[in-house]
């Protein structure tokens, strides 16, 4: 349980800051107040908890080992004064005790003699130093504090009867030790953990969950302005990121259908054709999302940026019939029969390539298929399906629109009588004339590229693909960076509390490991050091508790007027006292004075008759208090191992498997060390993290945790893709050569896509950017996507093996142009995305497709120039 859990966040301010005491007491109200706006989403279902604190009495007294040491200490010291109460029966021995150590006290400080009431057992002065006055005040503060509890309690449980109020015990503890949040450990981050409800049969299965606590956080940070406060977690990242993604394809998908439609209106000097176009590409595209919900019923962060390729590439296909149409529709009769013969003539010459085009780009992403991962398998099949759904509909709707639309010789402008060619055929001359220097030159460059490319590596880092502002992943970045806290850790599984203990002290001896959490809190690094230091006081508080335990009951209950006069006593030995003490000090004095005041204010107000009752209530209340103290006592100093029911069940919920085959077992959390001296970028380094995990499977096989899983989805992800695009290679080369019937044509047509990949990949490696887990679908894309303009130059060429230049002749120069434009508008779109992996994507695959066009304007043509007459293109 838990894996799921959101992180509300209050920041309190750096503890440097003047005012944080007023920002910590601000923050523990927002918590207060966000934890009552939760308890209402729960009652109403939206949520399962929220764990925001934990009371005293939740926490077992063993657990003061989980303290730093300096707390231990203290702590310690405590349980050791507690004899003062387990031997004094009544209040009013209790009272003599506490005037006894104030005299003593009070003398101390006239003679300067090293005795104090205190734990510190040494004088108080304003001008010691930290190491003594500032300690020594602070536990004075304390005494005085627990005193003051005391007192309150006693006049309360004089005051009222017990059906109106808690018991005196539990008055003393909440005055004492007060509710405990869950901050990190500089204190600066107040934490509220939130278990969401899960939906159901909805795609999105904690999003009204994640909504609705957003608008609670929002709404206290609205309340409490001077705080900041906001939401995160693994769940809240993802569905932001998948928001963030959702909307970046939306206008990524406007916006290419607008400068797509631009850019054709400019090609063919009209508007209807190009409107026509992209109408047919919309009833593809809506075909495809039938296909969608038929097959796989919803969209992820990979397979959200379908539509934009399919814009991109389903366009390509009316365009390349509608260049070679507009070509040849003035050659034939201005007549229906004339339009179905310029229509015949368009698909028998372009349509084949179309054809070869569109099924090799849809087999490139059905090999993905045959990989592990499951998103990336989703994609694939998403966008082949919709590959062939936009052949489909610009093989029919398109030219059933023309038909209705532009049926005449008047509808077409004459190509001589154009202004704006999209491709001159004068452009790529230079390159055809000389086709040896251009071919040599394209080869060094590729080499050169190759060799640069071979420096490219995967990035795990997750962080460097989510937006900058987006306030989830900006409040996980704050709390490694202001809390302290790492969010980044491993996870091993423990059978037992005796495995999870073995398994703690192993890991802990890791020169990789900061710190192990979870289960692991149950066993302190420094706890052997601790229980000898228990040691002695168990030994001498110890049997006291045990007296006080084996106590009879009936004891007198003592006389008010006996227990008012000792507390006059008391209140003026405690006034001589506060004239020798610091004016630090005096505030908590002044506090105990006036609580003594009020008990004895309390019993002269009452009747002779309720004061004894009160009296007796009193006494019976003060030995059930003293009892619990003793059993404390008793279990604080047993030096028995810590098992889970010692810490509040919330707390360690997330590490206790509660249902499934692990029932019963327990999570170790493991912190990661980064060697400062080692220079890497964060535990998601990659120079970091596959050791990190090779360490704690060395350990445990079965290691997961956040980092086990980015590295193992990284690296299932890395081979998916690779894999996929060896299967785009040889899927697409085996289609090309039963086209062709030809094994040297169809590798012919991947030259321009290996100049392209090349070249893209080398320029990624000198800008910087690396591989990560959005920008690596270019492996399959590239060869799915980029062949197709080889195809077309190709089944050009071998049509018209003597036109100039050669496979760019009659449109399909102007044809691969356009498509390729058209595919660079629809990626390159995606460049603008707030979400950086997609953006990083569109970047990649715009620069390869025109690379890839280059290299069929530049470098086929002077190939096909050069082989000539010694190469003979089969018919």
């Amino acid at each position: 349980p838990g894996t799921e859990d959101l992180y509300a966040v209050i920041d309190a301010g750096p503890g440097e800051l003047e005012d944080h005491p007023r920002q910590d007491q601000a923050a523990r109200e927002a918590v207060r107040e966000l934890a009552t706006r939760l308890e209402t989403l729960r009652q109403e279902g939206l949520i399962e908890r929220a764990v925001w604190g934990f009371t005293p009495d939740q926490v077992s007294a063993r657990a003061m080992r989980l303290l730093p040491m300096p707390e231990f200490e203290a702590r310690l010291g405590q349980v050791g004064e507690s004899g003062m109460i387990l031997e004094s029966p009544t209040p009013h021995v209790l009272i003599d005790q506490i005037v006894a150590q104030v005299r003593t006290q009070t003398s101390a400080q006239a003679q300067n003699d090293p005795l104090a009431v205190s734990r510190a057992r040494r004088p108080i002065t304003d001008d010691q130093g930290p190491a003594d006055g500032d300690e020594t005040q602070r536990m004075m503060r304390e005494a005085a504090g627990m005193l003051t509890a005391v007192m309150s309690a006693m006049a309360y449980t004089l005051e009222k009867p017990p059906e109106e109020r808690p018991t005196f015990g539990e008055m003393v503890q909440r005055a004492l030790e007060p509710t405990q949040y869950l901050v990190s450990d500089n204190g600066r981050l107040y934490f509220v953990r939130i278990t969401p409800s899960i939906e159901e049969g909805s795609i999105n299965a904690l999003q009204r969950s994640i909504a609705a606590v957003r608008r609670a956080v929002q709404e206290v940070d609205i309340a409490f302005s001077d705080l900041e406060m906001g939401l995160t977690g693994i769940e809240v990242i993802e569905a932001d990121e998948t928001e963030q993604a959702t909307w970046d394809s939306m206008v990524a998908s406007v916006a290419a259908v607008v400068l797509i439609a631009i850019l054709l209106i400019a090609a063919f000097h009209s508007w209807r054709t190009p409107l026509l176009a992209i109408a047919a590409l919309l009833v593809g595209i809506a075909w495809s999302f039938g296909f969608l919900t038929l097959t796989i019923g919803h969209l992820q962060i990979l397979s959200v940026v379908f539509t934009v390729i399919l814009m991109g590439l389903g366009i390509a296909y009316g365009i390349h019939l509608a260049a070679r149409f507009e070509i040849v529709r003035h050659r034939y009769r201005d007549t229906l029969n004339g339009f179905e013969l310029a229509l015949r003539d368009s698909f028998d010459t372009v349509g084949p390539g179309i054809v070869t085009g569109a099924v090799t780009t849809a087999a490139a992403f059905l090999t993905t298929l045959f990989t592990d991962f499951t998103g990336m398998a989703e994609m694939g099949l998403i966008a082949s399906g919709g590959i062939m759904l936009c052949l489909l509909s610009m093989f029919s709707v398109f030219p059933a629109l023309l038909r209705i639309v532009k049926p005449r010789h008047r509808d077409f402008v004459p190509m001589q009588d154009r202004q704006f060619h999209m491709f001159e055929e004068r452009w790529v001359t230079p390159f055809v004339t000389h086709p040896r220097r251009t071919i040599a030159g394209a080869a060094a460059v590729t080499l050169v590229a190759l060799a640069c490319a071979a420096q490219m590596r995967f990035d795990y880092d997750l962080m460097k693909l989510y937006p900058d502002d987006m306030p989830s992943v900006e409040w996980q970045r704050r709390i490694a960076r202001d809390g302290g806290e790492s969010v980044w850790t491993g996870t091993v599984i423990a059978k037992n509390l005796t495995e999870a203990r073995a398994l703690t002290e192993l890991l802990r001896k890791q020169p990789m490991v900061e710190e192990v959490r979870g289960i692991g809190l149950l066993f302190p690094r420094d706890e052997a050091e601790k229980l000898a230091l228990l040691a002695p006081v168990r030994e001498r508080v110890a049997p006291m508790a045990e007296r006080v335990l084996a106590e009879s009951e009936a004891l007198p209950p003592g006389d008010p007027r006996t227990l008012t006069a000792k507390l006059t006593v008391l209140n003026l030995a405690v006034g001589f006292f506060a004239a020798s003490v610091p004016d630090s000090l005096r505030p908590a004095v002044a506090e105990l004075s006036a609580a003594m005041q009020r008990v004895i204010t309390v019993l002269n107000a009452l009747s002779p008759e309720e004061r004894e009752a009160r009296a007796a209530s009193l006494m019976r209340e003060y030995r059930q208090w003293r009892a619990e103290i003793a059993r404390d006592v008793r279990e604080a100093v047993d030096g028995q191992p810590l098992a889970p029911g010692d810490l509040p069940g919330a707390l360690l919920a997330p590490y206790v498997a509660d249902r499934g085959p692990l029932e019963g077992q327990f999570a170790l959390e493991i912190v990661p060390r980064i060697p400062a001296e080692a220079g890497y970028n964060g535990p998601l380094d990659r120079g970091f993290l596959p050791g990190f995990v090779e360490m704690l499977t060395s350990i445990d096989p079965q290691a997961t945790g956040v980092t086990a899983q980015i590295y193992y989805s990284g690296a299932l992800i890395e081979r998916s893709y690779m894999l996929a695009g060896l299967y785009a290679l040889v899927a697409v080369f085996l289609l090309m050569a039963l086209d062709f019937q030809s094994f040297r044509d169809a590798a012919f047509c991947l030259v321009p896509v290996a100049i392209g990949f090349a070249i893209t990949f080398a320029v990624m490696w000198l800008i910087g950017m690396s591989i990560n887990f959005a920008n690596i679908m270019v492996l399959p894309l590239m060869f799915g996507i980029g062949v197709d303009s080889g195809v077309h130059v190709l089944h050009r060429y071998r049509q018209d093996p003597d036109g100039h230049p050669p496979g760019l002749t009659l449109g399909t120069g102007k044809g691969i142009t356009i498509t390729s434009f058209t595919a660079i508008i629809g990626f390159g779109t995606l460049m603008f995305a707030g979400h950086r992996g997609i953006s990083s994507l569109g970047f990649v695959m715009t620069l390869g497709i025109a690379l890839t066009m280059l290299a069929c304007w530049i470098v086929v043509p002077a190939w096909l120039a050069w082989r000539g007459s010694r190469w003979q293109i089969e018919d």
